[in-house]
């Protein structure tokens, strides 16, 4: 969390994402000394008007309750 405050605070946003530790630590070659335990992605944030979210499809036009696929 600290690491995410401090991106806040030089104008950076960040998130924690999941992630499939065994596979990090083949991919990065880290021993099994070692746990990898939190990922975090780092950027910038958007520029004024650009959207942040693509655009979504109305829920309607992809989940029906009670129906069959057409």
């Amino acid at each position: 969390m600290t690491l995410m405050l401090a991106a806040v605070n030089r104008g950076y946003v960040s998130c924690p994402i999941g992630f499939n530790p065994v596979q990090v630590m083949e991919i990065l070659s880290i021993s099994n000394h070692y746990v990898p335990v939190m990922m975090l992605t780092v950027g910038r944030r958007p520029a004024p008007g650009n959207n942040a979210r693509r655009p979504r499809l109305p829920v309607d036009q992809v989940l029906a309750f009670n129906a069959s696929p057409e």
